[in-house]
């Protein structure tokens, strides 16, 4: 098609005069060079070329996105060296006595401050696992265990997911609020899916199911309500509770 210079009406190609206002088409001005600006047609080897440039792109962009898959897959599916603490049940014994003096000061209503090993808790968390049924159609808890780290813990998870171990890393702190003791993240990527960063918002319900598990028992869940504060110490925790 061609376009009138005076009125703008598009005409086919050929024509001398426009339909429109009869003037005379400067047909001799369509070169090669002008052809695309005159007419308003794209020569198809332009088109070609430019849906070449496209499919590059998007076949870049796909490749790019697989390769940050297979990356993640491959993170996620790595077993990082963990410290894994020595437990007992000697240990263990010493945490639920510990436990009782609690319970006891939370039932008199006094006030009360113990100090717990970082070994004693992670000994009574084994002996929970051990006693817990853990087995699922798709998702088994295995072992789970806390370090602490200048002032912050750091949470492992083991569980084997449609057959394949996998070991997640948390790290938050305990907070103390209004309705007691609380574990919470330590930002948005506090955790780890293998070597992978890992949102923690996606391991909420993960960490939620497991500390569920943990308090509740009757007298977990008074002490955890009655703490007023709670402070990591090197390899060992302080606990207040208040009436």
């Amino acid at each position: 098609m061609m376009q009138c210079p005076q009125c703008g009406t598009s005409n086919r190609l050929g024509a001398i005069f426009c339909r429109s206002c009869g003037v005379k088409l400067e047909v001799d001005s369509v070169t090669k060079d002008t052809f695309e600006q005159v007419t308003g047609i794209v020569p198809k080897d332009k088109t070609d070329a430019k849906k070449r440039v496209r499919r590059l792109v998007l076949n870049v962009v796909r490749v790019a996105i697989l390769a940050l898959l297979v990356l993640g897959v491959y993170l996620a599916l790595q077993l990082p060296e963990v410290e894994e603490p020595e437990t007992t049940s000697k240990l263990a014994a010493q945490f639920e006595q510990t436990r009782a003096r609690l319970g006891g000061a939370v039932t008199r209503e006094q006030e009360l401050t113990v100090t717990i090993t970082e070994d004693a808790l992670n000994s009574y968390l084994a002996e929970r696992m051990g006693a817990t049924e853990n087995k699922g159609k798709n998702f088994q808890l295995l072992d789970t265990w806390v370090l602490f780290d200048d002032g912050d813990l750091d949470w492992v998870i083991d569980a084997k997911l449609f057959g394949r171990r996998l070991r997640f890393q948390y790290k938050g702190k305990l907070v103390v609020e209004d309705d007691g003791v609380v574990f919470k993240p330590k930002g948005l990527f506090a955790a780890r899916l293998g070597a992978l960063p890992y949102p923690a918002p996606l391991m909420n319900k993960t960490v939620s199911r497991l500390w569920k598990s943990i308090c509740d028992e009757e007298k977990n869940e008074e002490i955890l309500k009655a703490i007023s504060d709670v402070k990591i110490d090197g390899d060992q925790i302080t606990v207040t509770v208040k009436p």
